[in-house]
This record gives structure tokens, C-alpha cells and sequence, in this order.
């Protein structure tokens, strides 16, 4: 079994647990809102992504670049509900580490921690796409 360096122990133990917070979710929303989409862009697996689409703020898993090739994995139809979701989660809970985060959480040593949301991509860090 290959091992990913993204997913070892010491790795996953060096992530945060901060709360990505209340305004950054906002911001995010609104983003989101305005018709921009955060993803990773390139070939095969692009890890987590967030949109917006048919009324609905969506965690998604992003293939080959594409937001065509994307699957959601929650989605959120009010901004309220999606922002209290986001604002509690931590770059931890985002990895797929947290056992207490189901929508994340996974046992993959491939999928965990690699090609995650964070806050720092979140927030000054973010690419958003249109």
C-alpha cells in the first residue's frame, strides 16, 4: 500500500481545530451566491470544492477539473443553515480525520486530507472560479 504523506499521523496532527468562524462562512456565501465556485482545476482526483447551484450551497468532490464531473456530498438550502454548518467546522473536520464530522469523515488514506478545503483557502488564499 502506497502511503500519502498528506495522510500520515504526523500530518493530520499538525491541522488545525479552529473554527473557520461565522464572517468567513458569510463571505463564502456570498461568493458562492454571486455565481463563483472553489475547486481545484486539473487532471483525475481535485479533491472538495463548494458552489452554488438550483438554490442550493453544495460540498462537492471534483473530477478532471470540472464542475461537471463533480458529486455533492451536502448541501445546504438556506444560507443560515449553510453558514452554521461551515462556520463550525476546522481544517481537522474538513480533512476526513474527524470521526465526529460524517460528511467529511474517511477511512481512505488516499481521499484523507488530500485536496481538502481549509480556511486559509477559504479566505485570503481562495481561488474562486466563475
Amino acid at each position: 500500500m502506497i502511503e500519502h504523506n498528506w495522510s500520515e499521523k504526523e500530518c493530520l496532527d499538525c491541522l488545525s481545530h479552529e473554527a473557520i468562524g461565522v464572517e468567513l462562512s458569510r463571505n463564502v456565501a456570498r461568493k458562492l451566491r454571486s455565481g463563483k465556485s472553489i475547486y481545484n482545476q486539473h487532471r483525475d482526483y481535485c479533491g472538495h470544492g463548494l458552489t452554488y447551484k438550483e438554490g442550493k450551497y453544495c460540498f462537492i468532490v471534483v473530477h478532471d477539473g470540472w464542475l461537471g464531473y463533480s458529486e455533492v456530498i451536502a448541501s445546504f438550502d438556506s444560507e443560515e443553515s449553510f453558514v452554521s454548518f461551515l462556520s463550525r467546522q476546522s481544517d481537522f473536520t474538513l480533512s476526513g480525520a474527524s470521526m465526529q464530522e460524517p460528511v467529511f469523515y474517511t477511512e481512505d488514506r488516499f481521499l484523507l486530507n488530500n485536496q481538502r478545503l481549509t480556511k486559509k483557502a477559504l479566505g485570503s488564499g481562495a481561488v474562486f472560479r466563475t
